[in-house]
C-alpha cells in the first residue's frame, strides 16, 4: 500500500496550488493550514530549495466522525496534501486514508477511511 495518492500536472506551481485548494473545497475540505518548507528551508538553514507546499486540509465531517471512534486519530490530523516543483511539472500528494486501517483496524475507521479514500481519488482524478 502506499502512502500518498499522487499526480502530476502540468501547470506553474502557483496555478497548481489554486486548482488543488479549489479540488479540495469542492470535496468539503478546508485548508487550516499552510506550511511553505521552501521558505522555511531558506530562513532556517540559508539554503535554496525548490517550491514545495504543505498544505492541512480539514472535512469536519469526517474529522469529527474519525476522532468520536478513537481520539487517537488525531495525531494524523488534518490530510497533509503536498504541492511540489518536479522539473517542470508540479507534484500533488494527498495521504492515503488507507493509512488509517492499518493502524487502528476496525469496521468504523475501515468504512470511514474507504469513504474518504474515494473523496481523495476524485480530487486527483480532477485536477
Amino acid at each position: 500500500m502506499k502512502i500518498s495518492l499522487k499526480k502530476n500536472l502540468n501547470l506553474n506551481f502557483e496555478e497548481a496550488v489554486q486548482k488543488v485548494t479549489e479540488e479540495l473545497n469542492k470535496h468539503g475540505f478546508g485548508i487550516i493550514s499552510s506550511i511553505d518548507v521552501q521558505d522555511i528551508i531558506k530562513k532556517k538553514l540559508n539554503k535554496d530549495f525548490r517550491k514545495f507546499l504543505i498544505l492541512g486540509a480539514c472535512n469536519p465531517e469526517f474529522a469529527h466522525k474519525a476522532i468520536e471512534i478513537n481520539d487517537e486519530v488525531s495525531t494524523l490530523l488534518p490530510c497533509n496534501v503536498v504541492i511540489q516543483q518536479k522539473g517542470s511539472e508540479v507534484e500533488v500528494m494527498i495521504f492515503n486514508p488507507e493509512v488509517i486501517n492499518i493502524l487502528f483496524n476496525t469496521e468504523d475507521f475501515k468504512f470511514l477511511s474507504d469513504t474518504l479514500k474515494k473523496k481523495m481519488e476524485e480530487i486527483i482524478k480532477n485536477l
